[in-house]
């Protein structure tokens, strides 16, 4: 519960006005053009590079993406699956870590992805980004997601590398006809 606490917490903030999300003592102009496309672009660059290595079954590329915190949390729903609640570096890790070892053979779905209405909202280190993907059945039990899915990433630059702290997906599937 504190977790998703704290996450709200996070997408109020973010979701407010600047004069709410600070003190009017501390002018800090939010970033427009060129800084914000370069953000935007780094960050898609690590969802896609997220994306690639989940599918590529590569492990260190996949933790690579992640930051390596007690706080962090992955969070989705599938009908096969059901709900999946991770939190913490130490069980996000072991179990993908695990699930690749399990099913190394990489998969070349990343090519077939589609995001979109994606919506970036960027704060100093922190980005929350939203959007809509579509992928194509894959056939692998533990790794398929095909249809459409909901996705939300929270991200906090450390280092001046944009890393993961929050995943979310909420796979709505392939409509039935």
């Amino acid at each position: 519960m504190r977790a998703f606490t704290t996450i709200g917490s996070v997408a109020l903030l973010l979701g407010a006005p600047l004069s709410m999300a600070r003190p009017p003592s501390s002018p800090v102009a939010p970033r427009e053009g060129g800084a914000l496309e370069k953000d935007e672009a780094e960050i898609l660059e690590v969802i896609d590079r997220q994306a690639a290595a989940f599918w590529a079954k590569d492990f260190q590329r996949w933790a690579d993406t992640w930051v390596h915190a007690p706080y962090i949390k992955r969070l989705g729903w599938s009908k096969a699956g059901g709900v999946s609640s991770m939190e913490g570096w130490e069980e996000i890790g072991a179990w993908m870590k695990k699930n690749m070892a399990d099913n190394p053979k990489p998969n070349p779905t990343p090519a077939k992805l589609v995001r979109e209405r994606l919506n970036f909202r960027i704060h100093r280190d922190l980005a929350w980004v939203t959007f809509e993907q579509r992928a194509v059945s894959t056939g692998e039990a533990r790794f398929d997601m095909p249809g459409l899915s909901y996705e939300t990433r929270l991200l906090e630059k450390h280092d001046g590398k944009w890393r993961v702290v929050y995943l979310s997906y909420l796979l709505a599937g392939i409509p039935e006809h």
